[in-house]
This record gives C-alpha cells, sequence and structure tokens, in this order.
C-alpha cells in the first residue's frame, strides 16, 4: 500500500487519504491556514485532517450564527 506524508502536520497517511490543498473550499481552506501558517494551496493533507477541520469550521460558523 502506498502511503503520503501530510504537509497540514508530517504524519504518514495511506494514499487513498490524500487531499490536494487547492480543491478545497476556500473558507476551510482559510480555517486550516490559521492554525497552521505554513499550509499552502500546493500542500496536501489526509481525508481525516480534512474532516477535523471540516467539524471545527461548521461548530465555529453554528456559534457565530446562535450566539
Amino acid at each position: 500500500m502506498q502511503k503520503f506524508t501530510s504537509d497540514l502536520t508530517g504524519t504518514e497517511f495511506s494514499s487513498d487519504q490524500r487531499v490536494e490543498a487547492r480543491g478545497i473550499r476556500p473558507e476551510l481552506f482559510e480555517k486550516i491556514k490559521s492554525e497552521h501558517p505554513h499550509f499552502t494551496k500546493e500542500g496536501c493533507l489526509s481525508l481525516t485532517e480534512l474532516n477535523e477541520f471540516r467539524n471545527k469550521y461548521i461548530t465555529s460558523t453554528l456559534q457565530k450564527d446562535i450566539g
């Protein structure tokens, strides 16, 4: 099984988890960038890492809307 190293955290993942940063919605990319300033549009991360940021983004958006 092929692997890749996440440009976000340096962690190794299975290549079927690879997501290119340029394919991420701009709002979500900015959320990631706020916590990892070194991350660029040329990078990649795992689907697992992306889903963690999706959850953070949704949570923060809902808190702003409600609160």
